[in-house]
């Protein structure tokens, strides 16, 4: 049998295994044994530092007088020294949003798949928003917002597949919701009052204001004035419009109110009322500002030949009757039926080219011609409403360039459009004259104020508001 000797290595090791638990033993007992006899002089000094604070606390003169600034210091560095964030949240209680846009080919599963939202949480989502609305047919550019909480966890969702109709939606006990939430917008009254330097729509936008604010005012008075061919240098105009705000952001234009336009020195007034739940428009005596029939049929062309009896035919290289107007404008320039009717004919017609004839009340009838192309879906017997357009620019047939030839018959004969007396719409309902008239007198001192409003607030952002 093997014996152990006096160096062997076990023996080694438990013998100063033995020396450090001695010694731990020592270290243990000694620490209380010093603390225990320094205890009377820690004591000692406990009371004195006591009796110090007291004496300290009744007597004022024993603390250092802080100047104004030393004090604003302090209390800045006692700001500064503090807690350098807030009270602590929870992870459920956080909330981190995430907005998206629907780009082509994009679909709501994509997105939130995207935003990192598991599978199973994203069957629960859209489980609950296609009780509301259509989620297969996502039209591009809708938003998507969605919120996590600080876990990463999907807790709520706002979608909006077209402006102003929005979805939201949240978590509650384990189950999603939905519901459709309109969204509100808020309405401000501006006046606004211009010259026209070079266009209507240029003075318009050189005021601050979109072109679509121009467009208004032109299909206001669109029955009274050719804006291709009567408006001058010098002409003024004057308004008050409803502005809509989203979140204090712009958003559009509500209702046009009230108008004047002062026209190679004649003004046009128009005052807009609500009848039968829709907004009507009358001139300064009650008149419909509409007519059975509008001036022109499309924005802004150029008269490049008039209705005559005797004309000079570019292309036929002769004489013969001109019986409509000519307008230049682009190929592609929309054209619109002057007045609702039904549509006669819509096909190719000799020199007319591509031409549409749509015929209307009172034995009225107005021919389009030289189209490029027509609106999709006119055929013959398709009903059009006034201002549909039903065609757009070329220069088909017998055309030396893109324009629209526009004719005007009554029971068959040729009439000018530009000097015929067409008829008015219905004037202002007996029951709503006093109201309107009163409203008309309102507007038309608000109207005459625009110009001394803006001259006293040239700084503002906004036109001014009466």
């Amino acid at each position: 049998e093997r014996s152990f000797g006096p160096h062997h290595p076990l023996l080694a090791a438990l013998a100063v295994g033995l020396v450090l638990f001695v010694v731990a033993v020592w270290a243990y007992w000694r620490g209380p044994s010093e603390l225990r006899e320094s205890g009377p002089e820690l004591a000692s000094l406990t009371e004195e530092a006591s009796e110090a604070d007291q004496e300290a606390a009744a007597s004022d003169e024993s603390l250092p007088q802080l100047s104004a600034a030393d004090q604003g210091t302090f209390e800045q560095r006692e700001i500064i020294e503090g807690p350098l964030y807030g009270p602590f949240l929870p992870p459920e209680m956080e909330r981190n949003e995430v907005h998206m846009r629907v780009g082509a080919g994009d679909t709501l599963t994509g997105l939130m798949d995207k935003a990192g939202i598991f599978p199973p949480d994203v069957i629960q989502i859209l489980g609950s928003l296609k009780k509301e609305t259509n989620i297969n047919n996502v039209p591009q550019g809708a938003k998507l917002d969605l919120t996590f909480d600080g876990n990463k966890k999907p807790v709520g969702f706002a979608y909006e597949p077209v402006p102003l109709q929005r979805y939201v939606g949240s978590l509650s006990d384990g189950t999603w919701s939905a519901k459709r939430e309109d969204v509100e917008l808020e309405v401000r009254e501006y006046g606004l009052a211009g010259i026209i330097q070079d266009s209507l729509i240029g003075s318009v936008q050189a005021l601050g204001e979109r072109s679509e604010l121009g467009l208004a005012l032109a299909s206001l008075f669109a029955w009274q004035i050719d804006f291709a061919r009567e408006t001058r240098s010098g002409d003024a105009f004057r308004l008050i419009v409803e502005k809509r705000y989203r979140e204090g952001k712009f958003w559009d234009y509500g209702r046009l109110l009230a108008a004047q336009f002062v026209n190679q020195g004649h003004t046009h007034e128009a005052y807009c009322i609500d009848v039968e739940s829709r907004l009507r428009c009358f001139d300064d005596e009650g008149r419909s500002t509409r007519r059975a029939f509008l001036r022109t049929p499309l924005n802004f062309a150029r008269i490049s030949s008039r209705f005559q009896k005797k004309r000079f035919h570019p292309v036929l290289g002769m004489f013969r009757a001109h019986h409509g107007v000519d307008y230049a404008a682009s190929t592609g320039t929309p054209v619109w039926s002057v007045a609702g009717g039904v549509v006669n004919f819509a096909g190719r017609n000799g020199g007319y080219g591509n031409m549409v004839i749509v015929r209307h009340p009172n034995g009225y009838s107005t021919a389009y011609a030289h189209l490029s192309r027509f609106a999709r879906g006119l055929r013959k017997g398709r009903r059009v409403g006034q201002k549909d357009i039903i065609g757009y620019v070329g220069s088909t047939g017998l055309a030396t360039g893109p324009h629209l030839h526009f004719e005007l018959r009554k029971n068959g004969n040729y009439v000018d459009p530009l000097n015929a007396d067409l008829p008015r719409g219905d004037p202002v309902p007996a029951s709503l004259r006093g109201e309107f008239f009163a409203f008309r007198d309102v507007m038309r001192e608000r109207l005459r104020r625009i110009d001394a409003v803006a001259k006293a607030e040239p700084d503002t952002d906004e036109p001014s508001g009466t």
